[in-house]
C-alpha cells in the first residue's frame, strides 16, 4: 500500500506495450463488490481463497503487467505461482516514507483512515516486517524512492527469457560415488559379465534399467527393495556452490528446473534431507513425468515447455553421458560437470566443462 504499484505499473505497461491489470480492481469486477464489502460479508479467509483463484487466473495472461494486492504474495503458494509465470518486482520503500505518503491519503483508505501519524507508522512497520519474507522472494528488488519510471521498462527489457535445467545426482547433489557403490554391488551380484555396470546404467531411469538388464519381475522387486533401503540412508549433500549459484540465477530471473531420472520414493528422501529443496526450482520433473529417458531429449524438452521457454534459450547442467547426449539432442546449451567422468570424456558433448559451481556465476552462461 502506497509504494506506487498502480502508477508505476500503468507506465511500465505503456512502455512495453502490455496490458495493465490492477489485481484489486480485477477482483472487485469479478465478484461484483468492493473488497471491503467482500471482507465484511465473507471474512478474510474466504477473501484470501478467492484472491488465490484470481492469482492463478492472472498467471495465465500473456504480456501483462499486474499490480498485486499487498497481501497477495503472502498466502497459499501465490509467490511461487507468480515467480513461475513471469518476472516479479518488489518495490522496496522504507516504512517512514510509506507512512508519509499514506498520511496524505488516509481518507481514501479505510484500513488507515482513523489512525494517528504514530499509529500509522507502527501499522506500516508491522505489516512490512511480516510480509518481507515473501516480498524478498521477488526476482528483482528496486528502490522505489529513487528509481524512475523509465528505468522499470529497462529492467524488464534486460530480463533474460532463459532457463537453467539441472540433473540431480552428480550435479545438484554429491551422490554419484554412493550410487557407484550400490550399482557396482548389484552388477557383481546379477551381471558379473558386465564390466563397470554402474557406469553402463548411469543416467537411466529404474524402469529403463529393468527393461534392459532385469526382465525377471522377482529380481526387479529384490533390486528395488535393495535400492530403497540404500537410498533411505544416503547422504544427500549439495554439490559445492550449487545452492548459491541457483539462487543467483533466480535473482536474475532465470527460471530453473530439476530434470532427474530419480523416482518419487527417492525424491521424498531428498525433501526430507532438505525441506526447502523445492524453493530452488520452478519445475521438478522426475522419472514418472516422461516416457523416454535420457539420452532421449523428451525430459528436457518437457521442462522447457513447462517453463514456457524456447529450448534454444535453455542451459542444461549434466554429468552423465546419457544426459549430455539428451541435452545436445534437445538443441540446448550444454554444460558438463566433471564429477562423474573425466573432462576429456565429456568435453566432446559439452559446450562448457566445469568442475563445480564455486567459480561460476550468472555471467558465465547467460
Amino acid at each position: 500500500m502506497g509504494c506506487g504499484k498502480t502508477t508505476i505499473g500503468r507506465q511500465l505497461a505503456r512502455d512495453l506495450g502490455f496490458e495493465f491489470i490492477d489485481m484489486d480492481a480485477y477482483f472487485e469486477q469479478r465478484h461484483g463488490m468492493r473488497i471491503g464489502q467482500f471482507f465484511a460479508n465473507h471474512g478474510e479467509a474466504a477473501f484470501r481463497e478467492a484472491e488465490h483463484d484470481v492469482v492463478v487466473e492472472l498467471c495465465q495472461k500473456p504480456n501483462a503487467v499486474v499490480a498485486t494486492g499487498g497481501g497477495a504474495p503472502c498466502y497459499f503458494d501465490n509467490m511461487r505461482l507468480m515467480r513461475a509465470a513471469g518476472i516479479t518486482i518488489f518495490i522496496d520503500i522504507a516504512p517512514a516514507e510509506l507512512a508519509r505518503r499514506l498520511g496524505k491519503a488516509k481518507e481514501s483508505r479505510p484500513l488507515i483512515a482513523q489512525k494517528t501519524d504514530d499509529e500509522l507508522l507502527g501499522y506500516v512497520e508491522e505489516k512490512l516486517a511480516s510480509r518481507l519474507p515473501f516480498y524478498s522472494q521477488a526476482h528483482i528488488t528496486v528502490d522505489g524512492e529513487r528509481l524512475s519510471f523509465s528505468a522499470y521498462a529497462g529492467l524488464v527489457e534486460m530480463f533474460p527469457n532463459a532457463a537453467a535445467l539441472f540433473d540431480y545426482d552428480g550435479v545438484v547433489a554429491d551422490t554419484e560415488s554412493q550410487y557407484s557403490a550400490i550399482w557396482s554391488a548389484i552388477g557383481r551380484k546379477y551381471h558379473p559379465e558386465i564390466d563397470r555396470f554402474d557406469m553402463v546404467i548411469k543416467g537411466q531411469t529404474l524402469r529403463q534399467i529393468f527393461e534392459a538388464h532385469f526382465p525377471d519381475p522377482a529380481v526387479q522387486q529384490a533390486v528395488e527393495a535393495e535400492l530403497d533401503s540404500y537410498e533411505a540412508q544416503m547422504d544427500y549433500r549439495f554439490m559445492p556452490g550449487v545452492e548459491e549459484f541457483i539462487g543467483e540465477l533466480r535473482s536474475f530471473g532465470v527460471r530453473t528446473a530439476l530434470v532427474t531420472s530419480s523416482n518419487d520414493q527417492k525424491m521424498s528422501n531428498v525433501y526430507a534431507a532438505h525441506p526447502r529443496f523445492g524453493d530452488l526450482f520452478d519445475v521438478v520433473l522426475t522419472a514418472g513425468d516422461f516416457v523416454r529417458s535420457k539420452p532421449d531429449p523428451e525430459c528436457f524438452l518437457l521442462a522447457a515447455e513447462r517453463l514456457g521457454v524456447d529450448p534454444a534459450d535453455c542451459v542444461v547442467f549434466e554429468d552423465s553421458l546419457h544426459g549430455l547426449a539428451a541435452a545436445r539432442a534437445a538443441k540446448m546449451k550444454v554444460v558438463g560437470l566433471a564429477t562423474t567422468y573425466p573432462r576429456e570424456q565429456i568435453a566432446p558433448t559439452a559446450d562448457i566443462v566445469i568442475d563445480d559451481f564455486q567459480s561460476v556465476g550468472y555471467d558465465s552462461f547467460f
